[in-house]
């Protein structure tokens, strides 16, 4: 299955939301990391290295660094990961052509959806 070698970096503050994405994501056969905010992922993806993570996933709302944050720095440190926001919040000013998936998710079918058609876009 091609998804197993995709490599998806899940940045949520919930614990619980997070545990739930790393356990669907790892089930379907991406390679799943993790981070609690935008600044720890952004270490981990410096860390890392550009090519590190296929995908990063990363709710909007969240201390220390929001994910709106994390994409901009991401922007000017001109690393291209695609990437996507997740949010149970309507009233955002997101960065254009961004794609967005509402939480809570319609189904872990769409959610899954929504991964591949970001990763393969």
């Amino acid at each position: 299955m091609e998804s197993k070698k995709k490599r998806i970096l899940v940045v949520e503050d919930q614990a619980s939301i997070l545990m739930l994405l790393i356990d669907l994501l790892g089930n379907f056969g991406y390679n799943v990391d993790s981070a609690t905010n935008g600044a720890e992922a952004l270490e981990k993806i410096k860390r890392g290295g550009k090519d590190r993570y296929d995908m990063v996933l990363s709710d909007v709302k969240m201390p220390v660094m929001n994910g709106v944050e994390l994409y901009n720095q991401l922007g000017e440190l001109n690393v291209k990961i695609k990437f996507a926001f997740m949010t149970g919040y309507t009233d955002l000013s997101l960065p254009p052509n961004i794609p967005v998936i509402d939480k809570p998710f319609p189904s872990n079918k769409i959610f899954l959806e929504f991964v591949k058609k970001v990763l393969e876009t």
